[in-house]
């Protein structure tokens, strides 16, 4: 109840679609979470703890009969005792609520392990005594009884269906409040609880302290004046910043696409827009979700400073980053305000670092419930994936402005899902924006049209989706009675030329020569391998040129490390003498959300789509001939995109094969790389933003003209393509669907459930033994990890291709050794879900180690230069 009363607009939501006055609405969902451990009164339950039960007077007579029963199963059969009502009343509203609200341990109750009872049996197991005795239906009325008086009695006098969105939303919140309730810190088991009104006033104002404390409360937003407050010092306001703060907000729930190219602002512009709608009363939270790890981090490196512009400077809001690697970065470590601290935030710059309450930042399923949040697609998706606590994640969208950045990144397994997301974002009342530079026209519309039918309820009818608008930069937004769809003002004019390369031999010399010369040069390999294979060739013949490489096997550690450093050498505010003469070997990880700007930049042949993002790091932000930022025109003369790519006169199937054999295993479309490779021929001078939507259009285009030699293999990218939709969609949660769906199944933790496919990745933990045979982590220490010893074990983990270790279905294990066994033992998680390397330094900051994979050993080795590389 404290926490439906400090958030005021879900109660509401529950008001309207429970059709009850709000105060009504209060009571009855407070009354329904309230008896969600109804089902520990059965004997089933109370036996575990027999000593304690004997000391509330209860006698066992014998618990042979007794069967072991969860007691969440049994929530529904005691209330139907207990009020002598059964499982046929399903016109019944309030009982209807108690269905979601069993599955407060983070999943539907027929889906718990181990329990095999269902339905007719629980009832029938009941009856007969096997889960409770008449003592336990005494003590679940007694207990309805006291939930009836203390909140007012249920409105159980309505006959119709409880909308699917509803249940939904209170899973959530019963989860949420068991979480809570279930603290000791802020609630202290008591010996004796005295009357029930007398405990209920003590729990209410336990329970406001709490939710205080966890940090689960509404702050007051910071007023939205202009789009000025989001833009930097002496920068000017863009036009699709200014069409964001321009544009209708409407009513109800809105989804929104900015389109524009990388660097044009659209950031800023998205933040100006979740800013208005957080300050209008609209939201309470913003989300913001990425392709990868490394671009969620630069995005909260960049949202932490700027919390205060968003919410009010005294309001203590919560800044979270969520993915795997979170607990690697410092500065998040830092920001944590534990219970025992009273710290405000500080305030080191002029718009002050970002805090979070510990109790939110403890796992990724609570980041939905930061005030701002900051996180891969992964955690968006898992909101509508048969994951353990989904409803949690789901519960934070009702409230909040979900953002998802280079919405184009994600493949027809992960777009399916998220048609999923954005028609509960939709139908739970939220707003949704995405972002992209390079999104399809008909992907476009197939999200819009997944959001549009969230919106469809009893009381509002979705307007008809927009014509499709091929204007580019363009603004889409869409809501009840609300269709805008315009093109935006391009800013300024970007040209490339495009100079092939038929040898990578030749594109090695582009490289070495432009840096040479004094430019900086980004070269961007398609694989891991071709990277560090470039990086060794570039790098021995390179004299007075610092060549470094980037990839996504160096360690997390490493990995932040080396990205920090790009973006302090490279990024906007860089000058001509850190960045002259570099050379950075890269592959996909440098390509997207990274501010960094190069003079030169080499690429292998990608789809059309990841060469516009790669031409955004080319020229990306006006310098002098020395390098040094200017305000006006660029001074360096002409841009070059080099691009190592085959001719396209004659396509066979083979074309491209003997030039990039590793990238037809990264990019398995050949039709798409030879259309990319035939709209940019050698000379060819790309207009940017005016050629963009041409050039994507023309390569995605599925009733386009497909070259003979390539018709099997679109034939079979096609089909791989709906059978990924087709897995995304049985794989995700329906929408129009109550909780819980049917035939559920076993549902993951968050660690395991299908959020991408391809192939599986495994996660190394390496060890580094030390003269006495001690094992230690192959990272440093940080400041942040007294709290957790276990950062700086995360710190030295390494995320490869399960291929690169064994063939498929060979198991993978550590060597055998008494000391890793004992390390194991000693980590929280076991090593359950990472597979330790040990390693012994070998000289000049390089370690080797052995794992057995399939009967074999598998020799590795990692250096902070390389990352991990097999032998």
């Amino acid at each position: 109840m404290a926490y439906l009363e400090e958030h005021r607009s879900l109660n509401e939501r529950f008001a309207r679609w429970l059709e009850l006055s709000e105060d009504a609405a209060t009571r009855v969902v407070a009354s329904a979470v309230a008896l969600h451990d109804i089902g520990k009164c059965a004997s089933a339950f109370q036996v575990k703890r027999a000593d304690a039960a004997a000391q509330l007077g209860m006698i066992f007579k014998g618990n042979e009969g007794l069967v072991d029963c969860h007691h969440a199963s049994l929530t529904l059969p005691i209330y139907d005792a207990a009020l002598g009502t059964d499982a046929s009343s399903e016109s019944s509203r309030f009982r209807q609520l108690l269905v979601p609200v069993s599955g407060h341990h983070g999943r539907p109750v027929s889906s718990i392990h181990g329990q095999h009872l269902r339905g007719n049996a629980l009832i029938e197991g009941l009856r007969r005594s096997r889960f409770a005795q008449p003592w336990d239906i005494d003590a679940a009325r007694a207990l309805v009884d006291i939930v009836v008086q203390t909140l007012g009695p249920p409105r159980d006098d309505h006959d119709f269906i409880v909308p699917a969105e509803c249940t939904w939303a209170i899973a959530g919140l019963t989860v949420l409040a068991d979480w809570i309730g279930s603290n000791e810190l802020w609630f202290p088991p008591i010996a004796e609880a005295g009357a029930p009104e007398a405990y209920w006033r003590q729990a209410y104002e336990r329970a406001r302290h709490a939710i205080q404390n966890a940090g689960v409360v509404v702050v007051e937003p910071s007023a939205f004046t202009s789009a000025a407050m989001w833009i930097a010092s002496g920068q000017q306001i863009r036009p699709m910043q200014s069409a964001a703060a321009s544009v209708e907000l409407g009513d109800g729930p809105t989804i929104t696409i900015l389109e524009d190219l990388t660097g044009s602002g659209k950031t800023e512009a998205a933040m100006i827009l979740a800013h208005r709608m957080i300050a209008a009363g609209r939201a309470a939270r913003l989300f913001w979700a990425l392709p990868t790890q490394a671009t969620a981090t630069a995005m909260y490196d960049r949202l932490r400073r700027r919390w205060s512009t968003l919410f009010s400077a005294d309001s203590n809001a919560s800044v979270v980053l969520a993915h795997g690697r979170a607990d690697t970065n410092a500065a998040f470590l830092e920001s944590r305000v534990w219970p025992a601290d009273d710290r405000s935030p500080p305030h080191d710059d002029e718009d002050g670092a970002a805090q979070c309450r510990a109790w939110i930042a403890d796992s990724r399923k609570k980041a939905l419930l930061a005030h701002i949040g900051i996180g891969t697609i992964d955690q968006v998706l898992l909101a509508a994936l048969k994951s353990r606590h989904q409803q949690l994640r789901l519960l934070g969208l009702v409230d909040a402005v979900l953002v998802v950045d280079e919405v184009h990144a994600a493949d027809a397994y992960q777009t399916a899902i998220l048609e999923r997301v954005l028609h509960f974002q939709a139908a739970l009342g939220g707003d949704a924006v995405l972002l992209s530079a390079t999104l399809p026209v008909a992907t476009r519309e197939k999200l819009i049209a997944a959001f549009e039918r969230g919106l469809d309820d009893r009381h509002h009818v979705a307007p008809p989706i927009p014509a499709p608008t091929r204007e580019y930069p363009a603004l889409i937004r869409v809501g009840r009675g609300l269709v805008h769809a315009a093109g935006v003002e391009a800013v300024g004019l970007r040209e490339h030329r495009i100079v092939r390369h038929d040898a990578v031999a030749a594109a090695d010399e582009v490289a070495i020569a432009s840096a040479s010369t004094g430019q900086a040069v980004l070269y961007i390999r398609n694989t891991v391998r071709d990277a560090i294979e470039t990086y060794r060739r570039v790098r021995n013949r390179s004299d007075g040129v610092r060549v470094s490489l980037f990839h996504a096997r160096f360690t997390a550690g490493d990995r932040a490390t080396i990205e920090d450093g790009i973006v302090s050498r490279f990024g906007p505010r860089s000058r001509g003498e850190q960045r002259q003469g570099a050379i950075v070997v890269a592959t996909q990880v440098a390509e997207a959300s990274l501010d960094i700007d190069f003079d030169v930049l080499i690429s292998d042949l990608a789809p059309i789509d990841v060469l516009i993002q790669r031409m955004g790091r080319l020229r990306r932000h006006s310098r002098t001939s020395s390098g040094d930022p200017v305000n006006g025109p660029d001074e360096r003369g002409p841009a070059y995109l080099h691009l190592i790519s085959a001719a396209t006169a004659e396509p066979k199937i083979d074309w491209l094969r003997d030039l990039l054999p590793s990238t037809l295993r990264v990019y398995e479309s050949r039709l798409h790389l030879w259309r990319t490779a035939a709209v940019l021929p050698d000379g060819h001078l790309v207009k940017l933003p005016s050629d963009a939507r041409a050039m994507v259009e023309f390569v995605y285009d599925e009733d386009g003209e497909v070259p003979p030699a390539f018709v099997n293999n679109d034939i079979m990218t096609i089909g791989d393509r709906s059978a990924d939709q087709f897995l995304g969609r049985a794989n995700s949660l329906d929408p129009n669907r109550p909780y819980p769906p049917s035939g559920e199944g076993l549902w993951d933790d968050d660690e395991r459930a299908p959020t991408r496919l391809g192939e599986r990745s495994e996660v190394l933990r390496i060890c580094v033994r030390a003269l006495d045979g001690a094992l230690h982590p192959l990272a440093r220490p940080e400041p942040g990890d007294e709290r957790n010893a276990m950062n700086v074990w995360r710190r030295s983990e390494v995320s490869v291709r399960r291929s690169l270790l064994a063939r498929s279905g060979e198991a993978i294990e550590p060597v055998a050794d008494v000391m890793l066994e004992r390390l194991r033992s000693t980590w929280p998680d076991q090593g359950r879900w990472v597979v330790p390397l040990v390693v012994a330094e070998t000289g000049a900051g390089s370690y080797a180690g052995t794992l057995r994979a399939g009967g074999s050993d598998v020799r590795l080795v990692y250096s902070a230069d390389e990352g991990l590389i097999r032998e």
